[in-house]
């Protein structure tokens, strides 16, 4: 029986608990600092969609914080490939859509929409900011600038 969980969900300037069901996780990082639980919520109802939320816990000091947003493809899985990296697959590959990252849980956030990149209290808190337009390519190519 799937988990119903509180999660923090961040809309802009404002933060709200939300009621998401767990999916995957709590996964610990290999030094065990973190641990990565994924959410999926539903939205919109009969014509709406699921969104996977990704958060982060540090396990020292409680702290949480989401890493992680994206519309539901048919793949998902997260692991971790090093102890602040956490990789996360989510992609529909016969559609050609693909949500595939790595990112660094101290410094990055990804949120397909940009909103998260567009929040300025989000940009003070991560280094680093990527929505779905910025991984369509792969990323070695943004990298070396092409």
């Amino acid at each position: 029986m799937a988990r119903t969980s509180n999660c923090l969900l961040t809309e802009g300037l404002h933060e709200k608990k939300i009621y998401a069901t767990l999916f995957l996780g709590p996964i610990e990082s290999p030094d065990g600092k973190y641990e990565a639980s994924s959410y999926y919520l539903n939205y919109g109802g009969a014509a709406g969609g699921v969104m996977y939320i990704v958060e982060v816990e540090q396990t020292q000091t409680g702290e949480k914080k989401k890493v992680y947003s994206s519309n539901h493809k048919n793949d998902f899985s997260m692991s971790w490939k090093a102890s602040d990296i956490l990789s996360i697959k989510n992609e529909s590959p016969k559609y050609n859509e693909y949500r595939n990252i790595d990112l660094n849980v101290s410094t990055d956030i990804y949120e397909e929409s940009g909103a998260a990149c567009r929040s300025l209290l989000l940009k003070e808190n991560f280094k680093n900011c990527y929505k779905a337009e910025d991984i369509k390519e792969p990323f070695i190519f943004k990298l070396l600038g092409f």
